[in-house]
């Protein structure tokens, strides 16, 4: 059973795992190229943004001159690791700082990428498309070949030279070995690897081309032949990227368009066990290896069984065994599940590391790594000497950080545990917290007698100034308490000149207006007459005029009436049929203007009840009815006034829907306000919604309103139905 899963997750089969590792971990480019294991276990990438390094639990990016891609790594046996870039080529110190070698050369002129670095007799070679460039410590040294890859055999260094052939490199020249070597298709890259080949008895090396296979070289005779392989034509249409020895069985090969290949020393690909193509393949214990990838590739690793892309750069072994392959799209971490044979043993690396926080607090952070392990192969235990008596129990953290740490001897300790139970040695780190003054014991015995002195004079004063405070306090409450007297007194006295003012003003606005009332419906009568005596043209209008703006004043004078009747009237709670208020209304507007043109329409059962009071509610409707007539569009087909009811859990809703002008919205929140008119070419006073709203917070009643322009109104009322 397969299991794949992405970025920064495990491809897990019986046998082996993949780690793909890509930006969001390493916090790089996504481009790597070489790749390198030094000899603690830290793993080296060369990257476009610089020198990636991975001790196991944490990454590291190094810049290095002119922020340049680096595209070859090679560690010296004194732990130096030396590195290649775009136009730049130089060596990391063990602080993980960049020294630049390119000064070395004539810096006029640029030189393409560093591909290849190799050591032979302590001389670093540094290979570009240009040029190779020796250095052997001091001073750097140019030899005038183009296009050339290096290889060592022992203590001899060989080229092979595109459109020359095979070259054996002397201490600043060369000369040409076998001219038949040489691939054009190859372009620069038409060898670029050699390694042992021992599949007979006769020592021979494998040579390594882009796109036109692998090949045999036998150092003495000098001569080169083909060796055959079962995936020749793959190897020729993918083109090969970098062939390492893996675990001194078989070859690894990467490539550049279709993923990691294994082959043996025979030439025959390693994949399912038991899998029959009809080829005839020699036993071999590693092929156990590979039986669970996926037969219908033909023993490929590639994005169909876990890697992220096919397109593949370099390959290396590190010290357990394990394969690491970088590519376009991030690094591959290939680790198999078996026990073989290493005499690598983990080593916790331990940092302390300071923390930017105010020194009151006392935080230290210890940070933990096993090289050449990856954290999720590995659990860690530790403990605080003088803080914590025990070892802390295994956990995946790397990092642990301690706060307030009180003054004192201290020594931390830590140690590793690898997911096949190896445990590491014990790594420690003893340091000292000071203790500050402040914690002294003369520093505490001083400081008591100071803070007992300061509690017993600070409680005298206190308490004196209480007593004092008590004094005053009293004359306040009693001088206050007077006052309020007098106030309450007075408030009452108040309290009953306006009630009776108010009375007498209710009295007159109700006699007043029952006075005014009656000359004006002799006034409106007077008018009738008038118009009935064959009146001339002018005097129609003059008669209509006057009745216009008696009715006006009229329905102002009905407003205050109704708005003082509302005021001072007892409310009362009686049951009443909605339909029988309604034909009231219907009645008192019939002789309304434009009355008539407008259709009524009563959308409720004929028996529906409200209880509540009568009077109230019939000034309610009468106003929203009155409304909807007035400001009704009477230029429209078949106008209407819809009244619709209905209950709903103790509450009764009455809705007066119309067809007319509607209302702007800019004038909703405005429309219930005391005297408010929507425009100056409104009719009546601003009084009728104002009177509504305050009627119906009399009966506990509420109102909401609904409008669209030219589209029409509708008023919803909501009554509690007691």
């Amino acid at each position: 059973m397969i299991l794949l899963l992405l970025q920064g997750i495990h491809l897990v089969a019986q046998e082996f795992e993949i780690n793909n590792f890509g930006p969001n971990n390493y916090r790089a480019a996504s481009d790597n190229y070489d790749g390198l294991e030094d000899s603690k276990g830290v793993w080296y990438f060369a990257n476009e943004n610089g020198v990636l390094t991975y001790n196991g639990s944490t990454w590291r990016l190094t810049t290095i001159r002119d922020y340049s891609s680096v595209h070859a790594l090679y560690h010296q046996d004194s732990g130096r690791i030396y590195v290649g870039g775009n136009n730049e080529f130089g060596y990391l110190t063990g602080e993980f700082k960049y020294v630049s070698l390119r000064g070395l050369i004539d810096t006029s002129t640029a030189i393409s990428e560093i591909w290849n670095i190799i050591e032979v007799a302590d001389n670093i070679y540094f290979e570009c498309r240009e040029k190779i460039i020796r250095y052997d410590g001091k001073r750097a040294y140019e030899i005038g070949i183009q296009d050339g890859y290096l290889f060592q055999i022992g203590n001899e260094l060989f080229a092979s030279i595109y459109n020359q052939g095979l070259a054996l490199i002397t201490k600043d020249g060369y000369e040409l070995i076998n001219e038949d070597f040489n691939f054009p298709n190859d372009g620069a890259f038409h060898a670029h690897a050699m390694l042992d080949h021992h599949q007979d008895s006769t020592t021979s090396y494998l040579l390594t081309t882009a796109f036109n296979g692998l090949y045999k070289f036998n150092p003495t005779s000098q001569k080169i032949e083909k060796w055959p392989t079962e995936i020749d034509e793959l190897l020729k249409n993918a083109g090969i990227a970098e062939v390492i020895i893996w675990r001194d069985s078989l070859y690894a090969i990467s490539t550049l368009t279709s993923g990691l290949v294994f082959l043996d020393e025979n030439g025959y690909v390693q994949k399912a066990l038991g899998e029959d193509n009809g080829l005839s393949r020699p036993d071999n214990q590693i092929k156990t290896l590979f039986d669970q990838i996926n037969p219908k590739i033909e023993g490929l690793i590639n994005e169909e069984n876990g890697l992220p892309t096919n397109q593949l750069r370099s390959l290396f072994q590190d010290q357990r065994g394990n394969l690491w392959i970088s590519s376009l799209y991030g690094i591959s971490y290939l680790k198999w599940n078996d026990n073989y044979d290493t005499s690598f043993v983990p080593r916790v690396i331990l940092k302390q590391i300071s923390k930017d926080v105010p020194k009151s607090k006392r935080t230290l952070e210890f940070r933990f790594s096993t090289p050449g392990y990856d954290k999720s192969d590995l659990e860690y235990s530790f403990y605080l000497e003088g803080f914590e008596d025990a070892w802390l129990p295994w956990t995946a953290a790397v990092a642990k950080e301690y706060t307030n740490l009180d003054g004192g001897a201290y020594a931390f300790h830590v140690k590793s545990k690898t997911n096949k139970g190896l445990v590491s040695s014990e790594v420690s780190y003893s340091f000292v917290v000071p203790t500050p003054w402040y914690k002294n014991v003369w520093t505490y015995l001083f400081g008591f007698s100071i803070l007992s002195i300061s509690i017993f004079l600070g409680v005298r004063y206190r308490t004196t100034r209480l007593k004092m405070l008590n004094r005053k306090l009293e004359v306040i409450i009693d001088n206050r308490t007077r006052e309020l007297i007098m106030q309450k007194e007075q408030l009452k006295t108040t309290n009953e000149d306006l009630r009776v003012i108010n009375a007498e003003l209710d009295n007159f606005v109700y006699r007043s207006s029952h006075d005014l009332i009656a000359p004006l419906k002799s006034l409106k009568g007077l008018v009738n007459l008038a118009r009935h005596d064959d009146p001339g043209e002018s005097q129609v209008t003059y008669l209509n005029m006057m009745n216009s703006s008696i009715v006006k004043l009229e329905n102002f004078i009905k407003s205050i009436m109704e708005y003082s009747m509302n005021v001072k009237k007892e409310i009362e709670h009686t049951p009443i049929f909605l339909d029988n208020i309604l034909e009231d209304i219907i009645g008192e507007l019939k002789f309304f203007d434009n009355a008539n043109k407008v259709t009524f329409v009563k959308a409720y059962p004929l028996d529906f009840a409200v209880t509540t009071d009568p009077y109230r509610l019939k000034i309610v409707l009468s106003n929203l009815i009155t409304n909807s007539i007035k400001y009704h569009n009477y230029s429209q087909n078949d106008p209407y006034v819809r009244v619709e009811a209905f209950k709903e859990s103790g509450f009764a809703e009455i809705d007066v829907i119309d067809n007319g002008k509607g209302i702007d919205p800019q004038y909703i929140d405005h429309i219930f306000s005391m005297f408010y008119r929507a425009s100056d070419i409104a009719e009546g006073s601003g009084l009728g919604l104002y009177i509504v709203k305050d009627t119906l917070a009399k009966i506990k009643g509420s109102i909401r309103v609904e409008s669209e322009i030219r589209k029409g109104s509708k008023f919803s009322i909501r009554l509690p139905d007691h």
